[in-house]
Order: C-alpha cells, then structure tokens, then sequence
C-alpha cells in the first residue's frame, strides 16, 4: 500500500512538471546550423484559424488540432489531440515566447517549430527578410513560398490554395529535418 501511494505522489509531481509554463527565447531553427531571431509577433491585420495539422514523417503520421490567434501585437497558438487534450500552448508577444507543454509527444516537432512554420506560411516576406541570414531567401511564387539557404538550395517549402479569398497554406515540406505539414482549415 505505501509502495503504491509513493507511485502515486511520483506520478503526480511528474505531471504536474509537464505543465509547468517554460521561458523560451525568441529563437528557431532552420537547419542543424542555422539559427535566427523569429519576426516579430503580432500583424497588422487580426484573424484567428481552427485547423487539423497532420505531421509526417518516416515514423508515421500524427494528427493534433491547432487553434492559432493573431492580433497586433501577440499571437497564441494551442494544440489539443483529435479528441481534445492540450498538447501545449504558446503565447508570443512583447515579453517573448511563453510555452506550457502539457504531453510531449515524440513524433511531432517541439512547439516553438511549430511556431517557426506558422510564421512561415502566414507572416509576410518582408518580416522574415530582416531576420534571415546573409544570402538566405524567402521567395512567394503564384502558389508557393520556399525558404532557400544561402547556396540557393530548398529548406522549406509551403504550398498555398485560394480559400476563401485568402491565400491559405496546406502543406508545408521541411526539407532539412524531413517532415512534412498538411494544414486542413476547421472553420
């Protein structure tokens, strides 16, 4: 009976650790060499997206919900399990970002990646130029964004369908750490 209420206190105090809100810097990265200063947080113009985000890679394909918020000067983004439970939330604003990972979850990018790729797809191109290293470019084509190193070769590549009347992502392929995004909007 003691051994099973000590298991109990254990397992209690680790979950509760889960929880815990966690400071991080405002940095990605972009390559196992490449890290940058994420853009700013907030956009000029608000909106909110409920959407299913499918990760795959080598190991499988695992789905969560995303419910990101946009304003002028902070952004929010929760993800929760097809069935509804917090796999963490993430607040950037002023302060820089503030993470709470609720389960960690191995075959899906840590938060502030997922961060980094919805920066990507919806913040414009002249914000990612002012942080990008020297000769690195983020390109908008017809359908299509790239984020090219500095030899001109692929990193990230989003593509883009009229939603709407919004350009919406709904893949995005991270060429360097070998993943794949398929974005399906809920709204």
């Amino acid at each position: 009976m003691k051994k099973i209420l000590i298991l109990l206190i254990l397992m209690a105090q680790l979950s509760a650790c889960s929880s815990l809100p966690e400071q991080s810097s405002e940095m990605t990265r972009l390559n196992a060499d490449t890290w940058v200063k994420l853009p700013a947080p907030g956009l000029q113009e608000s909106f909110a997206r409920h959407q299913l985000l499918s990760v795959e890679t080598e190991a499988g394909r695992q789905s969560f919900q995303a419910l990101l918020t946009v304003h002028q000067q902070q952004m929010e983004l929760l993800a929760l399990t097809p069935s509804g439970i917090r796999l963490f939330s993430l607040r950037y604003d002023e302060q820089g970002i503030n993470i709470e990972q609720h389960i960690h979850h191995e075959h899906l990018p840590p938060a502030v990646q997922v961060l980094s790729d919805v920066m990507l797809a919806y913040w414009p191109q002249n914000n990612w130029h002012e942080v990008l290293p020297q000769g690195w470019m983020l390109e908008n084509l017809a359908e299509q964004r790239r984020l090219l190193d500095a030899l001109g070769n692929p990193v990230v590549e989003i593509d883009y369908r009229l939603e709407n009347n919004h350009r919406e992502p709904y893949r995005l392929i991270h060429h360097h750490f070998g993943y794949q995004l398929h974005i399906r909007n809920l709204d």
